[in-house]
């Protein structure tokens, strides 16, 4: 709880009026509603089971050989998604000692974090990335979150996972929703058009819409204020993910 305690501190110098005990709050509070999941223990994350040989699909250039249809679509190297500037704005303005990656690919995001001294844990559901990984082994979980839900049981300053929401099935939110819930602050990305078992493709209201309906609050300041932190970054080929469709 100290590491929420400090990106709390942080935020508070920065928008005191996001907080409850403010004489004019414009949120209920930047934590979590209804966090039911900071004292309760997981269940043992699930492993996909490997795709047979009549499962086996044509990917083309995504990631994902050996695993059931519905998991990898990870690149070589996104970097839609990877914005040194932002993360060196987290480390440093925000405090960020420790983050959580949900659906981190090979990890090429987590890894950044864990060179400059941050705790990271990887939570991964292809078989394929997990073999091809950058990270060590002690920092991956391997769970499929359509075999049902798993969170840690350690709390991190924030969450972050980019190209993974549109991946899962709706029916499958409240499996990987307590993942966030052990954060301080979310950064996600949403997805407004097509890619592999792309089946959750909605706009940015639908999505913070399905957040809040869990206990989560939306800020535009915090959201504005990050991706202001890609432009550095922003080209044709890099960043875009971020600048565009990241969500705080």
């Amino acid at each position: 709880m100290e590491e929420l305690d400090l990106i709390s501190k942080r935020l508070r110098i920065h928008f005191p009026h996001l907080f409850s005990d403010h004489p004019y709050p414009s949120h209920p509070s930047i934590y979590l509603a209804h966090n039911t999941f900071l004292h309760t223990k997981s269940p043992p994350p699930k492993a996909s089971k490997r795709a047979a040989a009549s499962e086996e699909v044509t990917r083309h250039f995504y990631g994902g050989k050996g695993d059931l249809a519905h998991l990898g679509g990870f690149i070589q190297r996104d970097n839609q998604t990877i914005s040194e500037n932002l993360w060196n704005f987290l480390l440093s303005q925000f405090a960020v000692k420790s983050i959580v990656d949900v659906g981190c690919g090979k990890g090429f995001s987590t890894s950044y974090f864990l060179n400059k001294g941050a705790k990271v844990l990887c939570i991964e559901g292809s078989k394929d990335a997990i073999a091809n990984t950058v990270l060590p082994s002690n920092v991956i979980i391997e769970h499929d979150f359509s075999r049902g839900p798993w969170w840690p049981s350690e709390t991190y300053d924030i969450a972050w996972s980019t190209e993974f929401l549109e991946h899962v099935g709706r029916q499958y939110m409240r499996n990987y929703m307590p993942v966030f819930a052990k954060s301080a602050l979310v950064f996600v990305t949403v997805s407004g058009w097509g890619g592999w078992h792309h089946v959750e493709v909605h706009n940015q209201k639908w999505w913070i819409g399905r957040f809040e309906a869990m206990g989560f609050v939306f800020s535009r300041e915090i959201t504005d204020w990050i991706r202001s932190q890609t432009r550095v970054d922003l080209s044709a080929s890099s960043a875009q993910a971020l600048f565009f469709g990241l969500m705080v």
